[in-house]
């Protein structure tokens, strides 16, 4: 669900592009196999046409109300841990990888 939402956003990103790379990556959005990826895109995509970007946020919060998706928290957020205390926001999180 969430990353379907991202997905979501990276396809309305897309439409603002003006050359060749639009339609490539549009097509890989909309035909990625991955149910995580793709197929949210696909169930995202499908409820920003009918309902617009308002109902989109709707459906979010009803997913997360019935327990269908997970909470809708950014890392930090009560309830949800945050990057250890004076990590800059961009820090690469991967093992191996520091900030």
């Amino acid at each position: 669900m969430e990353e379907g939402f991202c997905e979501l956003c990276s396809g309305i990103w897309l439409a603002t592009l003006r050359d060749a790379r639009r339609e490539f990556l549009q097509a890989r959005l909309a035909d990625n196999p991955d149910p995580t990826y793709g197929g949210g895109f696909r169930k995202a995509q499908a409820v920003f046409q009918a309902r617009a970007l308002p109902g989109v946020l709707a459906w979010l919060g009803e997913q997360q109300a019935s327990g269908a998706g997970p909470p809708l928290q950014a890392p930090g957020m009560p309830g949800r841990p945050g990057p250890p205390a004076g990590t800059p926001w961009f820090a690469d999180a991967r093992p191996g990888h520091p900030p």
